[in-house]
């Protein structure tokens, strides 16, 4: 897929604390998009993303980094940012530009300081987020106990959109709730759609009604809402699985492709002579960027990084 419009297109930043796993998941990611034909290790220096010699000495990212991926038609770019509170800075400046996030969670640990940075620069944007719980093949893991923890430091908008199979070695299989049916989890798997169900029809005044009137949405009005409410917050899916063994990869890609907005969708306001403007997105709009990241490599100079926003840039393009 060399070229892709802007409605196939996903924007989606991984934050989280240092050492959840983001770097891996994104491996196991480039792996089952067949983008690589391996998947490589933190602790042998070979990921893709951790590549400068800091990163590999260190067994930790220390930048942020931009790869991207084809994913069922889609063109998903991912944003792998550090972790650790040394390099906060990297998450606020790219927090604006994105169309989404993922915020990463260490099932051994909980919530920690990196969880709580990421909810608020995605409260601050008002980005759109899911939460993938990682680790859960780890022994004394829990995933209902991270779903209640997550939905009482964030709110009851927070709703599984998997049942994790088995715990810890037992863990085989991260059932979805949206199309899987799977023996033993019958039961939790209807319980979690039917909260979805309740949630999709509360992001849409005409879908609610509906949905009181008649007690059930057809299949593409439940997608309208579950996607309305991703991307107004009022939704954020909780996935899970485990990124040391590629489990809840696949998942969490589908989630990104078929479900999350596009740069279309995003609402954007400028300031011009201290005024508030808003903007709309147009890829044949007056051309309209934000510079994210600069940096100076040793070999080619200074590089700037920005978003467009809306417009085109062309390689004969002059813009102030």
């Amino acid at each position: 897929m060399s070229q892709a419009g802007a409605e196939k297109i996903r924007n989606v930043g991984f934050f989280g604390h240092g050492g959840t796993g983001k770097t891996t998941l994104i491996e196991h990611i480039l792996f089952a998009a067949g983008k690589t034909s391996r998947v490589g290790r933190v602790e042998d220096g070979n990921t893709v993303g951790d590549y400068l010699e800091e990163e590999i000495q260190r067994q930790q990212t220390i930048s942020m980094k931009l790869i991207h991926v084809d994913w069922r038609g889609t063109r998903v770019h991912l944003v792998d940012h550090p972790g650790y509170a040394d390099f906060a800075g990297e998450v606020a400046a790219s927090a604006p530009v994105l169309d989404g996030l993922v915020v990463v969670l260490d099932a051994t640990t909980g919530i920690q300081v990196g969880t709580d940075t990421a909810f608020h620069y995605a409260n601050q944007c008002q980005v759109p987020r899911a939460v993938f719980v990682n680790k859960l093949d780890r022994e004394h893991t829990d995933f209902e106990e991270a779903v209640a923890q997550l939905q009482k430091a964030y709110g009851p908008q927070l709703v599984p959109l998997v049942i994790p199979v088995g715990q810890a070695d037992s863990l085989k299989v991260v059932a979805n709730v949206l199309d899987d049916s799977i023996e033993g989890v019958e039961e939790a798997i209807a319980k979690a759609r039917a909260t979805l169900t309740d949630l999709a029809a509360e992001s849409d005044d005409v879908l609610l009604e509906k949905y009181l009137e008649e007690g059930e949405l057809t299949p593409e009005e439940f997608t309208r809402g579950l996607r309305l409410g991703i991307r107004t917050g009022k939704i954020v899916p909780i996935l899970a699985g485990s990124a040391a063994k590629g489990l809840g990869a696949q998942g969490l890609m589908n989630l990104l492709a078929e479900l999350f907005p596009t740069p279309l969708e995003r609402r954007i306001v400028a300031r011009k002579d201290d005024q508030d403007v808003s903007i709309e997105v147009n890829p044949d709009g007056p051309f309209l960027a934000q510079v994210f990241r600069t940096m100076v490599d040793p070999y080619v100079g200074q590089l700037t990084f920005f978003r467009v926003l809306s417009g085109t840039l062309r390689s004969d393009s002059e813009f102030y």
